[in-house]
């Protein structure tokens, strides 16, 4: 079984980057906006910007790009050549797909923008496109030859950008680290990312069930990313709280530590603006766990707990459990 762990490197700034300009960038064109990474996007001969956001991994949209790829990238020969991804992550989930599948398969090589990309979404392999309504149900296992995390480019990030990415963050920690010091994130990152490839090289392929712990939060945050747009990490941050109080009663384990060290980051059941988040509605919540991933059976799916041991454990539990569970905290209209 191949691994699907990425050589990581952590720079300082866009100048130390060398001998890149050869290749095949895709980037966010929301960067050009800012000098230093103009500049860089610039060295390269060939190039192609997109707009981040779901709308970019929409199927229906994907011939389009590939049509205006195909062409940007007409005088380059990807025998020799790797494609560069520079984004977020939708950016990097795009473009991983685009490397997957081009010519069956070019180079790749991520440069992650955001600190929720540079923490999670670039790692682990994972590329993926929508469908409709169904989110990141097309896509493809594929190693990134090259992580390059820039500190410059994450300290363009406004402040909301940091506070999403802490969902991600808190989750590793949660998983993996006993410990929740107030940090920054620059000081965590590298010990998020390895821990996260522990996970990865478990399970890479998510054959075994191990990789399925890095969805803790993830049940029920899908739900509200969908229903409520919330940005992704946020809503992941809503899962975790919605987590914690299950396994608290799942487990009979005392885990206000944890939630306290969340509620500073992410407060529950808030959007990010401070507005109280209204409960979904049952119909709708029970067919957003019908296009849940980790669904083992028609009527259950695999829910991860943090248990007495203070360890994720991962149960498969049934839709009118979590259903139960959503309206008794909140979540879910009685």
């Amino acid at each position: 079984m191949s691994s699907l762990v990425s050589d990581v490197f952590y720079i300082n700034q866009l100048s130390e980057l060398k001998e890149l300009s050869d290749h095949f960038l895709i980037f966010d064109k929301h960067l050009l906006t800012f000098d230093k990474a103009k500049q860089f996007i610039d060295t390269f001969t060939c190039s192609y910007a997109v707009e981040a956001g779901e709308s970019l991994k929409d199927l229906s949209s994907f011939p389009q790009h590939m049509d205006k790829i195909l062409e940007a990238s007409k005088s380059l020969s990807f025998k020799n050549s790797k494609i560069i991804v520079m984004g977020g992550g939708t950016v990097g989930d795009f473009g991983g797909f685009v490397a997957s599948t081009l010519k069956r398969g070019v180079p790749l090589i991520h440069i992650p923008t955001t600190w929720l990309a540079a923490i999670d979404s670039s790692h682990g392999g994972k590329t993926a496109l929508n469908s409709g309504s169904y989110k990141n149900q097309i896509g493809s296992f594929y190693k990134a030859e090259k992580i390059l995390i820039i500190k410059e480019l994450l300290e363009l990030n406004p402040e909301n950008l940091k506070r999403q990415a802490w969902g991600e963050a808190f989750k590793m920690l949660l998983i993996s680290i006993d410990t929740y010091a107030d940090k920054n994130l620059w000081e965590q990152l590298p010990g998020l990312v390895e821990e996260k490839y522990k996970w990865v090289e478990k399970d890479p392929y998510e054959k075994l069930g191990d990789r399925q712990v890095l969805n803790l939060g993830h049940t029920l945050g899908h739900a509200f990313e969908v229903m409520h747009r919330l940005p992704h990490g946020w809503a992941v941050g809503q899962g975790l709280h919605f987590s914690l109080i299950w396994s608290e009663k799942k487990f009979d384990v005392d885990l206000s530590i944890q939630k306290k060290a969340l509620e500073r980051k992410i407060p529950m059941q808030q959007s990010e603006e401070g507005k109280s988040l209204l409960p979904l509605a049952q119909g709708l919540f029970k067919n957003l766990l019908l296009q849940d991933k980790k669904k083992v059976s028609h009527d259950e799916v695999n829910f991860v707990f943090i248990n007495k041991s203070l360890k994720p454990e991962i149960k498969p539990v049934s839709f009118v459990e979590i259903m139960d569970e959503a309206i008794r905290q909140g979540w879910v209209e009685k």
